[in-house]
């Protein structure tokens, strides 16, 4: 029994312009910074590719994290620090209480 989701061709192609547009196309203003409108490129890609349902929200998630590490545009020049950033969300405890929650809610729901 297969349960993965496919990619979806369309709303991916469209997130993905989207964040090239952005990235280089559309100039960044005076008082943001070059990385700043980089990371925001990758922030409206995702949220594309999350209301296009191109793939499952934690494929989108991951990919996410993983361009902003692999971009360092958090940490131009720094890539140690740019993984660093990007994984900097998992180390609080809240976010740890709030997923282990929901799974559980979700398991209760099935049994």
């Amino acid at each position: 029994m297969d349960r993965m989701t496919p990619l979806k061709p369309v709303p991916s192609l469209i997130a993905i312009i989207i964040t090239l547009i952005i990235w280089f196309v559309v100039p960044h203003p005076q008082d943001v910074t070059p990385s700043a409108w980089h990371l925001l490129a990758l922030f409206v890609g995702t949220i594309a590719a999350i209301i296009g349902k191109a793939l499952p929200i934690g494929a989108i998630s991951i990919i996410a994290i993983a361009l902003v590490a692999l971009t360092g545009v958090t940490n131009p020049g720094k890539p140690a620090a740019a993984l660093n950033d990007a994984l900097s969300g998992f180390s609080n405890n809240l976010i740890w209480l709030i997923g282990i929650s929901i799974m559980l809610s979700q398991s209760l729901n099935k049994t």
